[in-house]
């Protein structure tokens, strides 16, 4: 599977994005970084998912090729990414539903509310944040 880069400051790469998202029920959000699988027969998106500093955003897998494990290579893709970039530590805010797809994936659940989630994989993480802060305010 090949990953290609589309770029959401190219007015037709953004709608190509946007209308991927519309189509499996998610809207865009700013993303510095858009990486996505294009099945080679159709030159249809089936997958892809997007980067905002140490955030994974926008993260659509095509119905026809849920089940396929395209959703683990873009979001290994991402995390890849943003590491090669120096964030050590990697959020995103998926529905509840996606829990145990992106636990499998070494995410740990930082906050949730009914209609989202808040996760994070890598070092440090928000743990280590609090006890910076915590260190910081008694100093």
């Amino acid at each position: 599977m090949n990953i290609l880069e589309l770029h959401p400051t190219i007015p037709r790469q953004r709608r190509q994005i946007e209308m991927f998202l519309q189509t499996n029920g998610l809207r865009y959000d700013d993303v510095d970084y858009y990486a996505a699988i294009v099945d080679e027969s159709s030159d249809e998106m089936i997958a892809g998912g997007g980067l905002k500093g140490s955030v994974i955003k926008c993260v659509a897998v095509a119905d026809g090729h849920k089940g396929e494990a395209v959703a683990n290579v873009i979001v290994s893709h991402l995390i890849a990414k943003a590491n090669a970039e120096g964030c050590q530590c990697v959020k995103l805010y998926t529905k509840p539903d996606n829990r145990q797809l992106f636990e499998s994936l070494s995410f740990r659940l930082i906050a949730e509310s009914p209609n989202a989630i808040l996760m994070e994989t890598g070092v440090g993480g928000i743990e280590k944040y609090s006890e910076e802060l915590r260190v910081k305010s008694e100093e």
